[in-house]
């Protein structure tokens, strides 16, 4: 498997940590930000393949870190998670770029497909 580089963006800490867990074991390089703003610029200085964000964030949620980062890549592939599956989410997310949706909490099958 060829090397991708994930960014993985949620203000829950423990999230953070087993998401990058299963991700590194399953042979991905993963970074990881406890903001939107911090998302952004790992992304301008780091550019990553795949972004997973949570859509409820304080400061920025994850619809405004989609579309601050489809401003400057329109390419990469986007994938929300969130523990308020409302179809008002997804569509909003959809809106904004997001490729898909997953609910939290993160199942690891699900995540690695």
């Amino acid at each position: 498997m060829k090397l991708k580089n994930i960014l993985i963006v949620d203000d829950d800490a423990s999230l953070l940590r087993v998401m990058e867990h299963h991700l590194t074991e399953a042979g991905y390089s993963v970074k990881t930000a406890r903001n939107g703003k911090q998302g952004i610029e790992i992304h301008r200085t780091s550019a990553s393949s795949v972004i997973f964000t949570d859509i409820k964030m304080p400061e920025m949620d994850g619809i405004q870190f989609t579309h601050a980062i489809r401003e400057f890549d329109p390419h990469v592939s986007i994938i929300a998670i969130t523990g308020f599956p409302t179809v008002d989410n997804a569509v909003a997310a959809m809106k904004a770029g997001v490729l898909d949706f997953i609910q939290k909490p993160v199942e690891k099958d699900h995540l690695i497909a």
